[in-house]
C-alpha cells in the first residue's frame, strides 16, 4: 500500500546567543495525506528544537528535529551562510 504525505508549513524560530546555541521553532502546518485511494487534508501545529554552531560571523551549522504529527517527525541538518 502506498502512503504519500505532502506538507507545507510556516515557522517562527528563536535562536539563543553564542557560538554554540539552541534553536526552537513553532509553526502552522497544512498536510495532505494519501493512503491507497483515500486522501485527507488537515491543518495543525508543528514544533521543533535543535542545536547549532556558529562557525564564523556569517556561517552556521544546525541540526534539528521537527514533530509534524504524533507519529511523524523530521530530522534535518543545514549549513547557513549570510552574505
Amino acid at each position: 500500500m502506498d502512503v504519500d504525505l505532502h506538507t507545507l508549513a510556516g515557522y517562527g524560530t528563536y535562536r539563543s546567543q553564542g557560538y554554540f546555541y539552541f534553536k526552537g521553532r513553532l509553526g502552522l502546518l497544512y498536510e495532505h495525506v494519501t493512503v491507497g485511494s483515500n486522501s485527507s487534508d488537515d491543518f495543525g501545529v508543528a514544533i521543533g528544537a535543535g542545536i547549532g554552531l556558529a562557525l564564523t560571523a556569517n556561517s552556521r551549522m544546525e541540526l534539528e528535529y521537527t514533530q509534524l504529527e504524533k507519529d511523524v517527525g523530521l530530522w534535518s541538518g543545514s549549513f547557513n551562510y549570510r552574505f
